[in-house]
């Protein structure tokens, strides 16, 4: 009977040491799991905050293209100029972006 008395509190023991082990493998990959997720929401909200920016600059955009200045701009960029305007051009200029044409395409 003595020896009955001295095996359970070693297999009680054993029982409860892998018991808080395992407890503890499973809390230490939750807290990893919930780590990642909340770095994932970090990121995420991070591209929300991007594109909600995004958005209102192309609202913004939208709501200018019916304005004149806006339709100056396009036509500027397309080269248009207003009629009996002076153009003026920069040769140095010039000379530079042909340079730089003539380099890329050499370069290709």
């Amino acid at each position: 009977m003595m020896r009955r008395k001295k095996t359970f509190p070693i297999f009680f023991a054993i029982i409860i040491f892998i018991t808080i082990t395992y407890g503890a493998v499973v809390m230490s990959k939750s807290i990893s799991l919930r780590s990642q997720k909340l770095a994932e929401i970090s990121e995420n909200q991070k591209t929300i905050d991007s594109l909600k920016r995004e958005i209102e600059d192309l609202e913004e955009e939208i709501d200018d293209s019916d304005s004149l200045e806006f339709l100056e701009k396009v036509a500027r960029e397309q080269g248009m100029v207003k009629p009996r305007e002076i153009i003026y051009v920069d040769k140095d200029k010039s000379a530079e972006d042909a340079r730089e044409t003539d380099d890329v395409l050499e370069s290709n």
